[in-house]
């Protein structure tokens, strides 16, 4: 089960631009060991550029309704609604990596205490731009499902890892080197890549690759999606040569996560969870396994049970 936090009264935010990866996980890592943020969570460049260029009017305007509201309504909706409006897209133009936080306290002055903190722990790591993403994060957390397809409806896919925090540098370079080793391929293919990266509690870091690349969409899309962004979105054919080169790459990614010592947020079928156990463990797993499951008949395969 999940462990409920009760969220304060107040809340304040901050967004950061950053010229390099070490500079960005250093940052989210000092920031973490604070213990005085909410959310805390960033993007390479092709991962940002992407998100804004998916956003529509329509998606604008529903967000500056939904940021109004959070604000309270009145003259600080108002203030707040205006801020956003002005701040627009273009801020994150020529920022290489963004940072995005979020802060809660118990009153204003705790809220004020918070964003202080933070923002020493910064320093001059990076530089502050306009707070509009996580404003509008934290004003619309459930949004649509439509980032399963790219701006120009490529199919998209993401593995993720999660290392303790002085790691998350090197857990960056390594998948980095990876993709670098593979450049080649999958310029050939069309395959793309970028990340989101956010800190867990104050002692873990979590990268996620997410791929793109053109291909057939899947019935799931079609029922799923929003019919309105479905419509605007181009219609690729089936591409077997970039399914199949992802398929290996996922499963790469993960061998190289598990290199790392990372561990997941599920354990579901492709996550190598018998390979994160050891031979106790595993044994015990596979005996209990047999004793409620003597047939097999309940998900056979799944984690590596038979």
């Amino acid at each position: 089960a999940f462990r409920l936090v009760k969220r304060g009264s107040e809340a304040r935010y901050l967004s950061y631009a950053f010229d390099s990866s070490e500079a960005l996980t250093t940052a989210m890592g000092r920031i973490a060991r604070e213990e005085v943020v909410s959310e805390s969570f960033a993007f390479d460049p092709f991962l940002q550029n992407l998100r804004m260029q998916r956003a529509s009017l329509r998606e604008d305007v529903k967000s500056l309704g939904n940021v109004m509201k959070s604000a309270g309504g009145g003259l600080q909706g108002l203030k707040a609604g205006a801020k956003l409006a002005m701040a627009g897209r273009s801020f994150l133009k020529d920022v290489p990596f963004s940072l995005h936080l979020s802060m809660d306290g118990r009153d204003g002055a705790d809220a004020e205490s918070r964003l202080k903190a933070a923002r020493a722990a910064v320093g001059s790591l990076g530089r502050e731009i306009e707070n509009s993403v996580p404003k509008v994060m934290r004003a619309t957390p459930f949004a649509e499902v439509n980032s399963m397809l790219g701006p120009d409806g490529q199919r998209w896919l993401p593995v993720h890892g999660i290392v303790p925090l002085p790691e998350a540098a090197r857990a960056y370079a390594t998948i980095e080197a990876f993709f670098e080793r593979r450049r080649e391929l999958d310029e050939r293919l069309g395959i793309e890549h970028g990340y989101l990266m956010c800190t867990v509690s104050n002692h873990a870091f979590m990268l996620e690759p997410c791929l793109y690349w053109s291909d057939a969409r899947m019935r799931f899309h079609e029922t799923v999606l929003d019919e309105r962004y479905l419509a605007k979105l181009r219609i690729h054919p089936a591409n077997p040569e970039a399914s199949e080169a992802v398929a290996t790459l996922r499963e790469e990614l993960a061998s190289e996560f598990h290199a790392l010592g990372a561990s997941c947020f599920q354990i579901g079928k492709f996550y190598p969870y018998s390979r994160n156990r050891d031979a106790g463990q595993w044994a015990l797993l596979l005996a209990l396994k047999a004793f409620m499951d003597p047939a097999g008949l309940i998900n056979p395969g799944a984690l590596g049970l038979s």
